[in-house]
């Protein structure tokens, strides 16, 4: 049984599977950072940067983990019964993104898919939070309570 335990136990990725891993996810943090230094401050004229940029980003992150698990472990895992709800909301939400952004060249979709997409990739890194659902609420209340604090700290400063 001891032998049968080691066997289940997976692999660690190769030394190279993960260079090449940490280079997909550092090109990946790339596009999130032109995403929100570059495209963000012109989301008004010209949103499908934003939504293209923050998409490749994500996309490519997401490559990078699949990278290091293995693809069919990550594709079994994606596909479990719970976690199929969060794997098709955020990858329906990265697809309606670019067909927004490419094929539509609208405006306010690509705005609103992008929103979708930045809700839907919450809820799925969350949705490995320990607790759960449980976890995902008091980690939700407690950054919404600090940025209630914070934002009761600005209106003082300001309304003084």
């Amino acid at each position: 049984s001891s032998v049968a335990s080691l066997t289940s136990v997976p692999s660690l990725p190769s030394r190279k599977t993960t260079y090449y891993a940490a280079a997909v996810g550092g090109a990946g943090v790339v596009f999130l950072i032109l995403a929100f230094t570059v495209a963000l401050p012109v989301i008004v004229m010209f949103p499908t940067k934003f939504a293209l940029s923050f998409t490749i980003g994500c996309a490519l992150i997401f490559i990078s983990f699949t990278m290091m698990t293995g693809f069919k472990q990550q594709v079994e895992h994606m596909m479990s019964a719970s976690r199929l709800p969060f794997t098709i909301g955020y990858l329906g939400s990265m697809g309606l993104t670019l067909h927004a952004a490419l094929f539509q060249h609208s405006y306010l979709l690509s705005i609103f898919f992008s929103g979708l997409q930045v809700v839907a990739l919450l809820y799925y890194v969350f949705s490995y939070f320990p607790g759960g659902a449980m976890g995902v609420q008091i980690v939700t209340g407690i950054a919404s309570r600090t940025c209630f604090m914070c934002l009761g700290g600005v209106r003082r400063m300001v309304f003084k």
